[in-house]
């Protein structure tokens, strides 16, 4: 394809036009530049202030993993650590007399050393350099000259490339080694020990710490430990450590010492994360501002050269596959937990790992576990590639299955395996590095033959983590059952279709899960063959599946799938006969069996039920109430439910609660939901836990629905903070009548203890006179060592939430009088405790307050509106 113009323009016109546009757009994009450079000081500017030191500093806390090795902190301020105190407990390192751990303490004597960071320094001089050559761009230099500005750039690139080395780890003109780089003594009080090397440096935005306790070598030293070191192991002396300098001798301070104990702990620093993190902005604003001015090797402009590059394109979603790894050979490289963990997991789905690492490898515990059992090969020494294709299967010519790789980032072997793995076409996973890999490792949810596998394609792998949490904990219990019984489901169906048929079928795994649902997913049934039969297999399986919810699904037993198979048979043998629908055959399913829901239904007020109760209400086949559940309650039940109120009186408390249980089991029995409502919770004094146990014995699992406990909800109420600092720092609820009327054990007395008595009403004089030691005639009192002062405070809350609500405040000393005087409205309890006069004085023997207006003001769900809706329901 050609372009030509018309009418037809002389050579040297165009190639002058040519030139004037490029000159205009040249100079628009030294104009645009200049933005840049502002853009470019200002992230200079945020990135030295984070550098710069701040009043408090940063406070970095210094530990072990799985250790008490090393425990402290450090504050750094600036280029400097201003701030430590650090515990030490080394093997070779005993601590001083009458201690259990080697102190180390940051000196804050005015004369004492610095302990300067050189990194941090070298950052801070690059950072001050940068800003030097934007200030020398924008004001001193010609900034419509094109050399002069990609010259000023390319310094500006060298410089952050140096300051960004320096936060990762750093050059060696940057960071000097530990033997080199020797910490001042008098740094610490007390001074640190001549045998100990302190060495603090920065990697990846982490202070790392590497403390070492040296042997120092003289004249003779190294021939005698070698001939006395297995007498002093049998004299019980500590072994050599095991560590990556173990045979490596260093000279430190003019003398050669060999590293007997190494310890490497790292504490990432926010403020350097966040200044990495900027400084890797900045050069890619500068990478694409060089790339837009282009300049060549020589350094000269020409526009000519400028070529435009395409926008990467967006990554390709990865195909997602579940591989049967039974009896694979996978090969894990590394001797850290990460290494323990692909080693465990290889374990879990049936493959046989094998361990790549050095002979003197430290082992994580959980690999060397699994070594001594036999489930992992250690396969001793450094990598080999002919490795990968002889360690593994014999049906595969010994090609290895898949490649694990949990080296160190800056190890240049991961390069190396994955090339090679590529050209051999072997699967390999490296970690931290995407472009490295062939494939990841999916953050997996497992229940039964149900898995569910997140990945985020190396962006975010705490992220697939927290969304699998996310998405296991909106499944519903059982789902993996419910997919194990499916997959019985489908094989009866294909048994049934070939008994019609005497068509052998057996390709159970034909059907593709992953297909869309065809045109003819609703059709009318054809009259049976081999094709129909599957047509029809598939319609019935996919309306279970599609349409039952998964709620549904998770709680199919045995049963359900014998109901849906002998549909299935009926309508085998009727043409036309549609698939199941979702209501109708969970109809009949649910027909067939019931449930118990055992639920509270708070201390009064219908505005304190739980919405999981209130649902359960409306929901409910037959409604068993204890007597005690308030009238307000009970109005909310629809007209068209039977209710039973338990008829229980003195002497006939155990016979009513069983008549109502057995009650329950039977309707249980003819498919029907049964609700249990009880006031209050019922598993704080509500029998609730004897319930369960009976149903359980009968078979039936209830569910447990929790509800607002009249022991928290009637203090909050009548203005009682049962909790509160310098007041009360302890709740105790108990019961005022125990098994068959006795009375209990009496709660001591404890002046920041405030105590709950539910069931306590009825008698109350007992109850006081057992709680203030004394005696009534004719009654065996219970021991109380610790009576309560008779002017210990006390509140009477009755029908606590109701309209009709009352509180009696007053004092051990008159409450019977003040009960006696005013008569009973139970249900009520007694609180007692100096939380009852925190926030309500009184004048007098007792007080009394009635009424109860609290929750209908709020604007919610009022009495008025829950009556409404029971004329609705």
């Amino acid at each position: 394809m050609s372009t030509a113009i018309w009418p037809p323009i002389a050579s040297t016109h165009l190639a002058k036009e040519e030139e004037d546009s490029l000159a205009k757009e040249l100079e628009w994009l030294l104009e645009s530049l200049q933005d840049t450079l502002k853009s470019l000081k200002d992230g200079l500017d945020e990135v030295a202030t984070l550098m710069t030191p701040s009043e408090t500093g940063s406070t970095l806390v210094l530990s072990t993993h799985r250790s008490e090795s090393v425990k402290g902190f450090v504050t750094r301020l600036g280029t400097r650590i201003t701030k430590g105190d650090i515990k030490l407990r080394l093997a070779t390192l005993p601590p001083p007399r009458g201690m259990t751990s080697y102190p180390l303490t940051i000196s804050n004597e005015p004369d004492a050393p610095a302990l300067v960071l050189d990194q941090l320094s070298s950052v801070r001089a690059l950072l001050n350099a940068c800003l030097d050559v934007v200030d020398a761009s924008t004001w001193a230099g010609d900034i419509k000259n094109p050399n002069f500005i990609a010259g000023q750039l390319r310094l500006l690139d060298v410089n952050l490339q140096q300051a960004k080395a320096a936060l990762k780890g750093g050059t060696e003109s940057q960071q000097l080694p530990w033997y080199k780089n020797v910490v001042d003594e008098n740094t610490f009080t007390p001074p640190l020990p001549p045998n100990v090397s302190f060495h603090l440096c920065i990697s990846d935005a982490a202070l790392v710490l590497e403390l070492r306790t040296l042997e120092l070598q003289t004249a003779g030293h190294a021939e005698a430990q070698s001939s006395f070191s297995i007498l002093g192991f049998a004299l019980g002396a500590s072994r050599p450590q095991n560590h990556d300098e173990v045979d490596e001798i260093f000279t430190w301070k003019g003398q050669d010492a060999k590293v007997k104990e190494k310890i490497r702990v790292e504490s990432s620093d926010p403020i350097l994360m966040m200044a990495l993190a900027k400084l890797i902005s900045l050069e890619r604003t500068i990478a694409l501002a060089r790339r837009g001015l282009d300049t060549n090797q020589s350094g000269v402009f020409d526009p000519r050269s400028r070529q435009l590059e395409a926008p990467p394109d967006p990554m390709a979603p990865a195909l997602l596959t579940a591989v049967d790894s039974t009896d694979h050979v996978h090969i894990i490289i590394g001797s850290n937990p990460l290494a323990g963990a692909r080693c465990s997991r290889s374990i879990e789905v049936g493959a046989k790992p094998k361990l790549i690492a050095a002979e003197d490898a430290l082992l994580h515990y959980s690999i060397s576990k699994r070594i001594e059992l036999g489930e992992v090969e250690w396969v001793k020494g450094a990598l080999k590639d002919e490795m990968l294709t002889t360690l593994g299967r014999e049906e595969v010519d010994g090609v290895v299955d898949a490649v694990f790789v949990t080296l160190p980032v800056k190890n240049p072997l991961r390069t190396h395996i994955s090339n090679l793995c590529r050209r051999l076409r072997i699967p390999v996973n490296i970690t931290d590095s995407h472009s490295l890999s062939t494939f990841t490792i999916l953050s997996t949810h497992c229940d039964g033959p149900l898995q569910i596998g997140i990945t985020t394609s190396g962006k975010g792998c705490k992220l697939s983590s927290r969304i699998k949490r996310e998405i296991a904990a909106s499944l519903p219990q059982n789902l993996g059952l419910a997919v194990e019984r499916l997959g019985s489901l489908r094989k009866k169906f294909i048994e049934e279709d070939n008994k019609l048929t005497h068509a052998l079928e057996d390709d159970l795994d034909g059907e593709d899960e992953d297909l869309a649902q065809p045109a003819t997913f609703n059709q009318l049934i054809r009259p049976e063959d081999v094709e129909a039969a599957r047509d029809r297999r598939m319609r019935w399986l996919a309306q279970i599946c599609e349409y039952w919810p998964l709620k549904r699904l998770a709680s199919i037993t045995d049963a359900d799938i014998d109901t849906i198979l002998n549909s299935y048979r009926t309508s085998a043998t009727s043409a036309g006969q549609l698939a199941p629908t979702a209501t109708g055959l969970d109809a009949r399913i649910a027909s067939r069996r019931g449930r118990i829901i055992l639920a509270g239904s708070g201390p009064g007020s219908p505005d304190l039920l739980t919405l999981a109760t209130l649902n359960a209400i409306k929901a409910a086949d037959v409604i068993l109430a204890d007597k005690l559940v308030p009238a307000p309650v009970l109005d909310l039940i629809p007209r068209r439910t039977p209710v039973h109120i338990a008829r229980k009186f003195p002497g006939n408390a155990e016979a009513a609660q069983d008549e109502l249980l057995e009650m329950g089991i039977k309707a249980v029995s003819q498919g029907q939901t049964v609700l249990r409502l009880k006031q209050g919770d019922p598993f704080l004094y509500g029998r609730g836990g004897e319930e369960v146990r009976w149903f359980r014995a009968k078979g039936v699992e209830p569910l447990v629905l929790p509800g607002v406990t009249s022991s928290l909800a009637a203090p909050l109420f009548a203005g009682i903070p049962v909790t509160m600092r310098d007041v009360a720092d302890q709740l105790l609820v108990c019961t005022g009548t125990g098994r068959k009327g006795a009375l209990p054990a009496m709660p001591e007395y404890v002046s920041t203890r405030t105590v709950v008595l539910l069931m306590a009403l009825h008698r109350l004089p007992q109850l006081v006179a057992g709680l203030t030691g004394q005696t009534v005639e004719g009654i065996e009192m219970p021991k109380n060592e610790h009576p309560w002062p008779a002017d210990t405070p006390c509140t009477i809350v009755e029908r606590a939430s109701c309209r009709d609500q009352r509180v009696i405040r007053s004092t051990l000393q008159h409450v019977c009088a003040a009960v006696e005087e005013l008569g009973s409205r139970p249900p009520g309890l007694l609180v007692l405790g100096r939380a009852c006069g925190a926030l309500k004085e009184w004048d007098g023997r007792w007080v009394v307050e009635e009424g109860f207006e609290g929750v209908e003001d709020i604007g919610g769900l009022g009495i008025s509106e829950l009556e409404e809706m029971r004329d609705a329901v």
